[in-house]
């Protein structure tokens, strides 16, 4: 789908935590049952961990998606889309490409920093990898900046990728006041780009989607807050 992930929610009745008021106490000694009867299998509890699901692409693949948990309530994450943004593709960008495969993300590469938000604003990734290692050909940052100048990358993730260098390390305060999220020391491993995925979506995607549906919720609350005001 072209949009940003959907959020499915189930919530918990609070009649299944409740407990019975016909329950009996238990005694020191335990629960004890009539001669003959026989126990019933209890529900599992749903735990405040990560449900996993099996759902498949188009090819029959199985696709990297998992329930996330928050309080009393489960969101259901759709694919996740990743928008590379490298003026060729190098090692680097193969890297992710393959590692996007790996992981069951939809990729998107463009090379043409005209397109990029204009691809963003048609499609909504949640992850947008932009080439920081060639500030002549790509102005990573002044991209960047445009990104965030929409509401829709609000809770977007923005890595950019660097360059490995051997002297002192430079402050990183310039690149997370252009709207970057964090920084990839460039590295084209399959594994390398993979792992960085993943700690991509189970860190920051999941947190920027916990925000994103903790404003859905309460804005109709504040929306009747300001409707009871006016009467």
């Amino acid at each position: 789908m072209g949009c940003a992930p959907s959020i499915h929610i189930s919530e918990s009745l609070a009649a299944e935590d409740a407990p019975s008021p016909a329950a009996p106490p238990l005694s020191s000694g335990g629960p004890r049952l009539p001669q003959g009867q026989k126990t019933a299998a209890l529900p599992r509890t749903r735990g405040a961990g990560l449900l996993e699901s099996e759902p498949r692409d188009a090819s029959g693949k199985k696709v990297a998606v998992a329930d996330v948990q928050f309080g009393p309530m489960r969101f259901h994450q759709n694919q996740l889309q990743v928008l590379l943004v490298f003026t060729k593709e190098d090692n680097q960008c193969n890297g992710f490409c393959r590692a996007c495969e790996k992981a069951g993300f939809k990729c998107t590469v463009t090379k043409e920093a005209q397109a990029v938000l204009a691809c963003f604003l048609d499609k909504h990734h949640d992850i947008i990898i932009i080439d920081h290692r060639n500030p002549r050909q790509l102005d990573a940052e002044a991209l960047c900046r445009s990104i965030r100048s929409s509401k829709l990358s609000e809770n977007t993730v923005i890595v950019g990728v660097v360059r490995r260098v051997d002297r002192d390390e430079l402050s990183v305060m310039p690149f997370i006041a252009a709207g970057f999220t964090r920084r990839y020391v460039e590295n084209p491993n399959i594994m390398a780009c993979y792992n960085e995925l993943l700690q991509l979506e189970f860190g920051e995607v999941r947190s920027q989607l916990k925000l994103r549906s903790g404003k859905e919720f309460t804005m109709p609350k504040r929306k009747m807050e300001i409707m009871y005001n006016k009467m």
